[in-house]
């Protein structure tokens, strides 16, 4: 969408209506997933049809898209990028949503459709930097990938920016938490994630890492039995506590086969994904191995 269109839609339903957007309009329902997908943040040194070609190799079945692989491949967001290399980044990728063609990611779903991976949410970010165009496109490419469900690590200021827009079509926005809350405005601790959903609990819900939560030393187990029906999806990662590293299944302190098994008896519409993010050789071996590692020692 165009700065023209965002101005017409603007004049006709009014500025409290300024991200009503009718062709966004989805109707939102929770897929019971059964198996463990991917989160291909995993697979973030790939481009993306190396990506399509490690799901179908490792049978993986369902994933959760992330934007960097929409992105152009050199424009990826990398660990260890200076300020200034990141703000090129930015204004690049700013430069190349404009010039999007929305039908090379509705081909993109149409290869995972016929390769049996179904798209269950796409990981999107929102930013300060964002301009209002950007923050719509994130919601076509959604719409595009025949999903309602975005997964974000948008703070608590950028939430309520897309509220409208997210309340108006029928979107479910999922926050991530990380391990440390910098300030109020981030997403760390459950606490953050709770107050993230009452924006609008049957809109706002949550995509919980559960290592993160571990490495800050928070109960996941707990926190899912009492949370429940306010979360869309886990991430199952493996860290230490007191802010340890982030480490192979098996090697940290997260519980993750209670996790699984807790999800799989009782909640089967959370859906799993592995996310791997520590350095590996072999990423076919390294995601097989977590995969082993829970179905060899669950049900």
């Amino acid at each position: 969408m165009n700065r023209k269109d965002f101005i017409n839609i603007a004049l006709t339903y009014g500025v409290g209506n300024i991200f009503y957007h009718p062709f966004l309009k989805l109707k939102t329902k929770f897929k019971p997933i059964q198996e463990i997908g991917l989160q291909t943040y995993s697979l973030k040194q790939f481009k993306i049809n190396e990506v399509l070609e490690l799901l179908q190799d490792l049978n993986i079945k369902t994933c959760e898209l992330w934007d960097g692989h929409i992105q152009p491949y050199d424009l990826m967001w990398r660990k260890g990028m200076t300020k200034e290399e990141n703000d090129l980044r930015i204004l690049e990728l700013k430069n190349w949503s404009k010039k999007l063609d929305l039908r090379s990611i509705n081909q993109l779903y149409n290869r995972f459709n016929a390769a049996g991976i179904y798209i269950h949410s796409y990981n999107g970010s929102f930013s300060k930097s964002d301009d209002d165009d950007q923050i719509f496109q994130v919601f076509e490419i959604a719409k595009q990938l025949k999903t309602s469900i975005i997964t974000t690590s948008a703070k608590y200021d950028q939430l309520l920016r897309i509220k409208s827009i997210v309340l108006q079509n029928h979107f479910l926005i999922a926050s991530h938490n990380h391990s440390i809350q910098k300030d109020e405005n981030y997403i760390a601790s459950g606490a953050s994630l709770i107050r993230a959903t009452e924006i609008n609990p049957n809109h706002f819900k949550i995509n919980l890492d559960i290592g993160h939560m571990t490495a800050a030393n928070e109960d996941c187990l707990s926190f899912i039995r009492k949370n429940h029906a306010r979360i869309c999806s886990l991430h199952l990662r493996d860290r230490k506590k007191d802010q340890g590293p982030v480490l192979s299944f098996g090697k940290g302190d997260t519980k993750i086969l209670e996790v699984v098994e807790l999800i799989q008896n009782n909640y089967p519409e959370i859906a799993m994904f592995i996310e791997l993010d520590y350095p590996f050789d072999n990423a076919y071996s390294e995601i097989k191995n977590s995969l082993d590692y829970i179905n060899n020692r669950t049900n």
